[in-house]
């Protein structure tokens, strides 16, 4: 498995398991993350901004609403289809 760090100063900071991907849009003005089954890592403020909510609803909420995070070593990361999932089940 490789685990690789992208970013640029344009771009956030990311994490990828499995294959390194070269390119990738991050959020930008409201844009729409794909759907499926991607293993892709995201911060606290990727997903507030996905759902439209504070950095600080989700580290508060995210237990609450049953969304299992990710650990890399301290920081919380969450899979973009278990947000996805979550979307499905409660508002999809």
């Amino acid at each position: 498995m490789v685990v690789a760090r992208c970013g640029s100063p344009a771009t956030p900071r990311c994490l990828w398991f499995g294959s390194i991907q070269e390119t990738h849009e991050p959020i930008r003005d409201g844009a729409r993350m794909t759907r499926g089954g991607s293993n892709r890592l995201l911060t606290p403020a990727e997903v507030a901004e996905w759902l439209r909510v504070s950095e600080t609803t989700v580290r508060n909420r995210y237990r609450a609403w049953g969304i299992k995070p990710q650990k890399v070593g301290r920081l919380l990361r969450f899979r973009e289809r278990d947000i996805a999932n979550y979307l499905d089940e409660h508002y999809g």
